[in-house]
């Protein structure tokens, strides 16, 4: 059969192929090489999957029970962690993650919970975090909304204000 080729604009390129020996390589190796080499640049960052996740209640609980705390690390910009993050969360937008992960000094035996809005932007974090060694890397469930909407104390967060108009 014949071989399809599916190219992006600024994407490496794919060959899907039926199984074939073309010299000393089959497709299957080829085709298996390059989508590792994508993975690199792309997939890691696509922000659905699935990735490991921890409730907010249970990470709550976690954070006060006394033993070993899990790491936090809030991925979110920097105007968001600051208008109200979980104390104690490290601030590292998911897009510099990659390249700021040695600074931070992560303890890759302890748990690690990426957070961001709506756990999105966390499941490539996490991914990227296992890609590192940190195997015990998941994402706080449905993000700070469902922290917030469990009652859950936010640091940095504005302090509410009683507008009257009287």
């Amino acid at each position: 059969g014949a071989a399809w080729w599916r190219c992006r604009p600024r994407l490496p390129m794919v060959v899907s192929a039926p199984e074939k020996q073309v010299g000393a390589v089959s497709w299957a190796h080829a085709r298996e090489r390059q989508v590792k080499r994508m993975d690199r640049f792309w997939f890691w960052w696509w922000p659905f999957g699935r990735v490991s996740e921890i409730p907010a209640r249970e990470l709550h609980a976690l954070l006060h029970e006394g033993g070993p705390a899990p790491q936090l690390l809030d991925v979110r910009t920097v105007a968001e962690w600051e208008a109200g993050h979980i104390a104690g969360a490290l601030n590292v937008p998911v897009l510099e993650l990659g390249t700021r992960l040695a600074e931070l000094e992560l303890d890759p035996g302890r748990r690690i919970v990426a957070i961001c809005r709506s756990a999105h932007r966390s499941i490539p974090a996490v991914r990227l975090l296992q890609r590192h060694g940190f195997a015990r890397a998941c994402q706080l469930q449905g993000g700070m909304l469902a922290w917030q909407a469990a009652a859950l104390p936010v640091v940095g967060a504005p302090a509410a204000t009683s507008d009257s108009c009287n």
